[in-house]
């Protein structure tokens, strides 16, 4: 069966955008990833995003023994814009509300990558995003809250710092009188 439809559906709570290819040779392998580019490149499936967050996804087209010809993607960007913004666009551009990149053409055998990035926006409640290429899902949390620091506790704060004090007080009290030298 040959791939004529590549599609790429990404959903922010069951609300796809939609990107489409035509023309896609039975033999071509296509990657997809999302990378947390604020923790280090992290797989972002693995790991929670925060808002601020930079996520970098990764569509990648290899062809070892097909031509591939006038490879179109269209990213309908419209819901992802609820939660996140768009960053950069790579090689695509923004027209009205979809991420279009230019056409891929190439004799076999090739390779072609798309990339684009998203920063996740401040949020009150936690969310997913999702993203579909040939079937595999790509989910992405988003953790709207900070995480709380563990603290020692304010009196146990103070109590340390006037016994260290104290001490301080005490040694240089002892060395500087004048009976401790005689």
């Amino acid at each position: 069966m040959k791939k004529l439809i590549f599609v790429l559906s990404v959903g922010i709570f069951s609300i796809g955008g939609m990107v489409s290819a035509v023309a896609l040779p039975e033999s071509t392998d296509v990657y997809f990833s999302v990378v947390n580019v604020a923790k280090g490149n992290e797989d972002a499936t693995k790991a929670a995003a925060r808002p601020g967050d930079t996520l970098r996804y990764e569509l990648k087209i290899v062809s070892d023994f097909e031509d591939v010809s006038d490879f179109e993607v269209r990213l309908n960007i419209s819901n992802i814009l609820q939660n996140a913004d768009i960053i950069d666009v790579g090689s695509g551009s923004v027209v009205e509300n979809e991420l279009v990149f230019p056409p891929f053409s190439q004799v076999a055998p090739c390779e072609k990558i798309y990339t684009f990035f998203v920063r996740v926006k401040s949020c009150t409640q936690d969310k997913n995003i999702s993203v579909t290429a040939l079937g595999k899902t790509l989910s992405v949390n988003i953790v709207c809250k900070a995480k709380k620091l563990i603290t020692s506790g304010g009196s146990f704060t103070w109590w340390m710092y006037a016994v260290l004090f104290g001490m301080i007080a005490f040694v240089f009290g002892v060395f500087s009188r004048k009976s401790f030298f005689k």
